[in-house]
């Protein structure tokens, strides 16, 4: 049962999506390490990837997405500095982490959904919101329940 919503194509988009920004993670991380290194060569995940992913998605072709690679290799199109010949640009690698990192985490909270909403059909336990006291009482699909607030403090009654 389980087998037919991992194949998906939606979660194989994902997981792709996912592989391709550790990879990207690891290339910035690198070039950041490197920004000044003389005749150091930027890196990055194939620059097809993307339009490459979009075409499978399109196609509906589970096969065809989880066929796709990504590797690193040097940015051909990253222009070398005239004195040390070092391709990197500092400020492009912070915005392509922050990019990076955005696109991971949307992937991330795409996943967990989808994930917990297979846990709800497969518990039969869905979030709820309780009044009590009060007070309310949250309690999740995951079964977290934050703690109450505890009163610490004695009140004084000035007379």
């Amino acid at each position: 049962m389980l087998e037919a919503i991992y194949a998906r194509e939606s979660y194989t988009a994902l997981k792709k999506t996912l592989d391709a920004a550790v990879l990207r993670h690891q290339a910035i991380s690198s070039n950041l390490a490197n920004v000044e290194t003389p005749h150091y060569k930027r890196i990055d995940i194939n620059p097809d990837f993307e339009k490459r992913l979009q075409k499978a998605v399109a196609s509906g072709d589970v096969n065809q997405i989880a066929r796709l690679n990504t590797r690193i290799q040097v940015d051909h199109s990253a222009m070398p500095d005239a004195l040390n010949g070092n391709s990197v640009k500092l400020e492009d690698e912070l915005v392509n982490l922050q990019r990076n990192t955005m696109t991971h985490s949307f992937a991330l909270h795409v996943l967990g959904r989808s994930l917990n909403k297979i846990k709800s059909a497969i518990t039969g336990r869905v979030g709820s919101v309780r009044v009590r006291k009060g007070l309310l009482d949250f309690k999740f699909i995951i079964g977290y329940v934050p703690p109450k607030p505890t009163n610490t403090t004695k009140r004084q009654v000035w007379a």
